[in-house]
């Protein structure tokens, strides 16, 4: 559980006419006072309505779980 959380898309990258790339990072306090850092990726696929049809999201959860 996240006290606070800051998520900031740090760049947007397009691949192609329905694929966009972010890069991303995410900060928050957790329960025990520790801050957790994580930079990761997502990439977004929108239909021919310009809606999300699907996201992939890379991180490491090694890094993440390291962390708390």
């Amino acid at each position: 559980v996240f006290l606070s959380l800051d998520f900031e898309v740090i760049r947007s990258l397009p691949v192609s006419d329905t694929e966009i790339a972010l890069q991303w990072t995410l900060e928050g306090t957790v329960v025990s006072g520790k801050t957790v850092h994580l930079p990761g990726m997502t990439i977004l696929r929108f239909n021919e309505d310009g809606k999300i049809r699907s996201a992939e999201e890379f991180w490491s959860l090694p890094d993440f779980l390291s962390q708390l």
